[in-house]
């Protein structure tokens, strides 16, 4: 028996070994990544906080079992267990400290099943070192900052403290019932008077606990209140508030007056108590407010909405800085942005997107595999100017370690967003990870890349050395990755690790309270590739403001943070704040100092690439429609229904004083379906949303949407074909075939320009843009592309002509000539005269030189 009880020694020590030494190991591990990306400081907060918090609630949660323990321990004089000498089966008695021992075991195991699960730990960070708002609700009188930093630790604490005391309630419940101090006799429960002087003190910690939910309910109010679209309301404030302060009063007092009661033996009594405090809280807090709303016992209620909505307004307006939304007016120059943030005709042609979904959907050029793998598109430019999308996908598996890598096969196209026909064009993989040790796919850091992998010593940041070899032992054994231990001298002498290689990941390990947007944004600049991430200040916990659906999880606080920047080659992060952060960032961003810069430590091309803040602009543009800010009124005004759908409208360029930068646009309309003016969303160094209301013609949306139906119908159908491979088979496509594209705008320097674009399907598979009309100001204009309705000019500051495009001048000859020509070669090799000519057509088109009509 002795050796039976030995070789369980041995495997539990054995057992507790492996997993301390794979804590310790993770531990190791994770100090060096932040070690190596020199947020050291930021790592020791990250452990105290979590030793704070789960520490912190083991330690109670295990006294709390152990006490409770120990009172059940007293009604147990001795424990039998079957035992065996030689042949004889005999009955032992534990002895006590062994069953202490149990009892020890057992408590500290439901503690740790307890802290387990209590993971917001930055709620623990936030309380300790969040940045007040300095401003006060009006309801309760408390700073913003109790609801997004306290309030969410004191609900987790409160879920906890319910989850503890069921859970020791379960258990002593069980050993009650085993030890027979709990049986069932007939229909009655009879127990000891230990027992029942026992489940008093539990049901008196219950009540309290209960108090404790009704002083939470009282806060939820703010969050989701009993208006519609959960609007805090006056019923709310004058029934509701009140009567979870009277709920909380009644558990406090209640609960010594039962435990008094079960312990005096009067059950009947302390029944009755939580019977008539039960039937209480559902009346006060269902009932009593349903029946005053009812009434009409506080007055006019729809005065009462009114001032609520008010207040809801104010708290919405600062969740999503709509206040922070540029007004563009004729007489007042915003400063950050020059009074030009229009686009001119000059720039309409090669700025403007003619394709309302991605470019890489419509293209023609994908295969099945490059289809189906995931796919990040970008804003880029041609060589030429124009606007183009910059897709990366990954058509491998993506998951490596540092001896066999995943091999993956990166593609990198452009693709020409003016142009009808959507191809893409495979370009040259930027500078890759030159110090790789093991091969494989040119991307170190990427949107779903997982493994670790060896580069050199000064080719990536957050690579770890492999140096001294205990932390080569746990790097494998943290890893699970044995071959890292078999390296050789030279290798491990020049060698780092990376072992983080999902950008997201990346990112949420040293910024866990910012959320991070939806897209992943690739950006190429100076021969290398950067991933671009909008972090956000996010809390679903804000008071009396809208709730939202951003960034994939429900919100009540909404404001752009900060920009991330990681390198694809490299690894290297670096955090682009935004100029005035708010509280929640300003709690963070310091810990993050290393990794900081200033716009002017970023190259002005690199500034000029990044996208829009979309899911912080969505947020700005719903709050607008619904509240103005403090200065406009938006009362009447509304987004075009399905203009959102799927997300923001297509990229176009949009003149800053920084140049060129990456924007979306959509139109508000009046009340009386009036086009009321542009909203702009601005990428590159102000990221911003612009409102532009002036030079707006007061006509009606469904005007100008008949107006460019009706010049895209009035478009000849020969004059519908701008590729040469088109156009031998216009008389076999029919035209019902052609589909009517969205209505798109951008503000112009006269004005909103509105285009629609006419899609029909290609002979040699696929779609293609057929015909684009315009309506600008009070003309409107329709053609083959943009850039034949707003040609470029060439240096002289002339219109570029036929001539200049057929010498490659600055319009779109380019392209389009230079596949006429290969059309007309290829149709004069084979003897085609047919193709020959209908390219040749195609081209006096392009010139200005309408070809005889066909007899």
């Amino acid at each position: 028996m002795e050796r039976r009880h030995w070789v369980i020694r041995v495997g539990l020590a054995t057992a507790l070994l492996l997993i301390a030494g794979r804590a310790v190991s993770v531990l190791v591990v994770e100090s060096a990544w932040y070690e190596a990306l020199g947020l050291s400081e930021l790592f020791r907060e990250i452990v105290l906080d979590r030793v704070m918090l789960q520490g912190g609630a083991w330690l109670l949660g295990a006294a709390f079992a152990w006490a409770n323990l120990r009172v059940v321990r007293r009604t147990i004089r001795a424990v039998a267990v079957p035992a065996r000498v030689a042949n004889l089966e005999v009955t032992a008695i534990l002895p006590e400290q062994r069953l202490d021992g149990i009892i020890l075991a057992l408590a500290l195991l439901i503690g740790v099943c307890l802290a387990w699960p209590l993971d917001n730990w930055t709620s623990v960070d936030l309380l300790r070192h969040g940045v007040p708002f300095g401003e006060i609700e009006g309801i309760l009188g408390r700073d913003l900052g109790f609801y997004v930093y306290q309030l969410p630790l004191e609900e987790a604490a409160y879920l906890w403290a319910v989850s503890t005391v069921l859970v020791v309630a379960l258990v002593v419940f069980v050993l009650y019932a085993m030890t027979r101090s709990l049986r069932l006799s007939g229909r009655r429960v009879v127990m000891t008077t230990h027992a029942r002087r026992h489940f008093s003190v539990l049901g008196a910690l219950l009540l309290l606990v209960l108090a404790w939910s009704f002083r939470l309910d009282g806060f939820d109010l703010l969050f989701a209140g009993s208006g519609h679209d959960g609007l805090f309301t006056r019923v709310d404030h004058a029934v509701a508030l009140p009567m979870d302060r009277i709920l909380v009063m009644l558990c406090v007092v209640a609960a010594p007056i039962c435990l008094r009661a079960g312990w005096l033996g009067n059950v009947r009594v302390a029944f009755a108590m939580v019977s008539g405090l039960l039937l209480t809280a559902v009346g006060g807090r269902q009932l009593i407010p349903a029946l005053v709303a009812r009434s009409g016992w506080l007055g006019s209620m729809a005065a009462d909405a009114r001032a609520y909505e008010t207040t809801r307004a104010l708290h919405s307006r600062r969740a999503y800085n709509a206040d922070g939304i540029r007004l563009q007016r004729a007489t007042l120059d915003t400063g950050a942005l020059a009074q030009s943030s229009r686009l001119t005709p000059e720039e309409l042609g090669r700025s403007v997107s003619l394709w309302d979904v991605p470019v890489t959907v419509a293209g023609t050029t994908t295969t099945v595999d490059e289809a189906a793998a995931p796919t990040f598109t970008g804003t880029g430019r041609t060589a030429d100017g124009h606007l183009a999308a910059l897709t990366v996908r990954h058509v491998a598996p993506v998951t490596a370690t540092a001896t066999t890598p995943a091999g993956g096969r990166w593609t990198l196209t452009l693709t020409d967003l003016t142009q009808p026909v959507s191809t893409e064009q495979p370009i040259p993989w930027p500078t890759a990870s030159a110090g790789a040790m093991s091969g494989g796919d040119p991307v170190l850091v990427g949107p779903g890349v997982l493994g670790h992998r060896l580069t050199t010593e000064t080719d990536s940041a957050g690579g770890v050395p492999l140096t001294p070899i205990w932390r080569r032992i746990a790097f494998a054994w943290a890893l699970r990755d044995a071959a890292l231990v078999t390296l050789d001298a030279e290798a491990v002498s020049r060698a780092r690790l990376v072992f983080v290689r999902d950008v997201r990941e990346r990112l949420e390990r040293i910024a866990p309270i910012f959320a991070q947007s939806e897209a992943i944004t690739p950006v190429l600049h100076a021969g290398r590739l950067t991933w671009v991430v909008q972090l956000y200040s996010s809390s679903d916990r804000y008071p009396l403001s809208q709730h939202l659906l951003l960034a994939g999880a429900e919100r009540s606080y909404f404001r752009l943070a900060a920009t991330a920047f990681v390198d694809a080659a490299t690894g290297q992060i670096r955090i682009l704040p935004v100029p005035r952060p708010d509280a929640i960032a300003r709690s963070w961003l310091p810990r993050l100092r290393p990794l900081l810069v200033r716009t002017q430590e970023l190259p002005p091309a690199l500034l000029q690439q990044l996208p829009p803040a979309t899911d912080g602009a969505l947020a700005q543009v719903v709050t607008l429609v619904q509240y103005g800010t403090r200065h406009a009124s938006m009362r009447g005004r509304q987004v075009l229904e399905g203009t959102l759908a799927g997300g923001a409208p297509p990229p176009h360029l949009m003149p800053t004083r920084g140049g060129l930068v990456p924007a979306w646009s959509l139109p508000l309309m009046d009340g009386d379906g009036q086009l009321a003016g542009v909203l702009t969303a601005l990428g590159g160094a102000e990221r911003v949303t612009l409102w532009d209301s002036t030079q707006t013609p007061r006509s009606r949306w469904s005007a100008l949407t008949d107006r460019l139906r009706d010049a895209l119908q009035a478009m000849p159908a020969r004059d519908l074909a701008v590729d040469p491979a088109e156009d031998l088979g216009l008389d076999t496509i029919p035209a019902a075939t052609a589909q009517l594209g969205h209505v798109h705008i951008v503000p112009g320097e006269q004005g909103p320009v509105l285009w629609q674009t006419r899609v029909g399907p290609r002979r040699t598979g696929g779609t293609m843009i057929r015909a684009v009309a315009v309506v600008d100001g009070t003309e409107t204009r329709a053609g083959t592309t943009l850039q034949a309705l707003y040609p470029s000019t060439t240096s002289t500051g002339r219109p570029t002509t036929g001539m200049d495009r057929a010498h490659g001048g600055a319009g779109e000859a380019g392209a389009a000539i230079g596949r006429w020509y290969d059309a007309m070669r290829t149709a004069l090799q084979r003897g085609d005269w047919g193709r020959f000519g209908a390219a040749f057509d195609s081209l006096g088109r392009h010139l200005g030189r309408t070809p005889p009509p066909r007899r």
